[in-house]
């Protein structure tokens, strides 16, 4: 049997860990990990399926996510993902992960960088396009997909604002150090009810 002295410090052990479990704060441990990990050659493979609005699934399929090339801009290394658009760069930074828009890409008169992803990041966290504002819904919501079981962060993007039915608001799962598990688009049919109009799960990966 445990002595008194045992037995509280089997309490104190147990409090400390209750205690981490609830925090709502996703600050990185000692070994400072990326929320997205980027470096070429990092691959992540996708299941995506859509459904109409019945929620009968129309089509599957599966898509890679490669990162193919890297350049500096400004002292800072950017990443980009073969077959996104040319000029669409990406990077972790000390308050989470950054996209790069080189100018004369799309409309764009300027070069212009912004904040993706927020880490850390905490519950309630609201931050991006004031038109279309991502909110942080949960920092420790635990999923399954094909590639396994993951503790993401849950951020959700409100697109209310653009009339299109198809999609109310975009769902995003990323685990950090392992990035994007899942993404969903929301929609609504003519009676007010919300479905998934298309679902993407993480399958694979590979990541230095």
């Amino acid at each position: 049997m445990l002595s008194s002295k045992g037995k509280q410090f089997l309490l104190f052990i147990l409090a400390a860990l209750l205690i981490y479990s609830c925090s709502e704060s996703t600050e990185p441990d000692s070994s400072n990990f990326d929320l997205v990990p980027l470096a070429i050659g990092n691959q992540w493979k996708y299941k995506m399926t859509t459904y109409d609005s019945t929620g009968s699934v129309i089509n599957q399929q599966s898509g890679t996510r490669t990162i193919d090339v890297d350049t500096v801009i400004n002292g800072v290394t950017w990443y980009r993902y073969a077959y996104d658009f040319p000029g669409v760069w990406n990077t972790n930074k000390s308050d989470g992960y950054w996209q790069f828009l080189e100018a004369d890409t799309f409309a764009f008169r300027n070069d212009t960088s912004w904040i993706e992803y927020k880490f850390p990041t905490r519950v309630g966290d609201v931050y991006g396009n004031p038109e279309y504002l991502k909110e942080v819904v949960s920092v420790s919501e635990r999923i399954s997909v094909p590639a396994g079981i993951f503790n993401t962060i849950h951020i959700t993007q409100d697109a209310t604002n653009n009339n299109n039915s198809l999609q109310v608001s975009l769902e995003r799962y990323i685990s950090p150090g392992i990035g994007l598990v899942r993404s969903l688009q929301i929609g609504k049919r003519y009676d007010g009810a919300k479905y998934v109009v298309w679902k993407s799960e993480l399958e694979s990966y590979s990541i230095k």
